[in-house]
């Protein structure tokens, strides 16, 4: 769907913790899925920019955990994302970040009790950047390239999958490119991008600068897919279709 720049802007304003989702979701009678994924990019987003903030602070924070606050305690009072703020404070503790990530997937390794329960208590409170989110976020994205290779297949359209393209270069891919190619809202459309996101202004702006733009100078005209929606507002550059889940009625 496409959302008002108005009501998305309001939904940003109400979303600043993960228990006014499902409030906002009924509050706008909007897809819970999709409000949760605005929440998530504005929460990537704050702990992007809060990051060395809190990072030129860690070691005034790992004395506090050394003195018995627990690292959940921390990030609330931080306002930091709870695994960013378990990291920064073990990495003061003398460990690397792979080893961090790797006790976060298997915590029953450490014989520590009081890290073995706080490190289990911060991946239960972070659903973004938890073992758990991750796969969360993954499955996301593999979904909605399922939809995509699923509609593009049911319409006979010929394509090369990502997968397929990477095993004939190294360089940037589109996730479909087309086998010459197909018309759609009076287009020629050579590749398709699908992505499991909203596409707010920032989101799509980035995208572009990052990959869009090299497929539309590379490949030509092509479509990019925002299952979760975009904002009214986002850029529609010459050549690029910014298109949402509709696409799937509109073929």
């Amino acid at each position: 769907m496409i959302l008002d720049v108005s009501t998305y802007n309001k939904l940003l304003q109400r979303l600043n913790r993960l228990e006014d989702v499902d409030r906002v979701a009924k509050e706008f009678d909007l897809d819970r899925e999709m409000v949760f994924v605005i929440y998530s990019q504005k929460t990537v987003r704050k702990a992007t920019g809060d990051y060395y903030r809190v990072k030129n602070k860690s070691r005034k924070l790992y004395n506090d955990w050394k003195r018995g606050e627990d690292l959940v305690s921390i990030a609330d009072r931080m306002r930091f994302p709870a695994v960013l703020t378990g990291l920064l404070i073990m990495q003061e503790h003398g460990w690397s970040k792979k080893r961090y990530r790797k006790v976060l997937h298997e915590p029953d390794q450490l014989k520590d009790e009081r890290l073995k329960e706080e490190l289990i208590a911060v991946c239960e409170a972070d659903i973004l950047y938890s073992p758990e989110g991750n796969r969360i976020q993954t499955d996301r994205g593999i979904v909605g390239e399922e939809r995509m290779h699923d509609l593009l297949a049911a319409k006979g359209i010929d394509f090369l999958t990502e997968d397929e393209l990477r095993e004939e270069t190294t360089g940037k891919t589109p996730d479909f490119l087309i086998k010459g190619s197909f018309r759609f809202k009076d287009q020629d459309i050579h590749w398709v991008e699908s992505k499991a996101s909203f596409g707010d202004r920032k989101e799509v702006s980035r995208n572009m600068k990052n990959q869009l733009e090299h497929y539309l100078d590379e490949h030509g005209p092509g479509m990019v897919v925002y299952w979760f929606g975009v904002a009214s507002d986002v850029p529609r550059p010459k050549g690029i279709l910014v298109e949402t889940d509709d696409v799937e009625s509109e073929m």
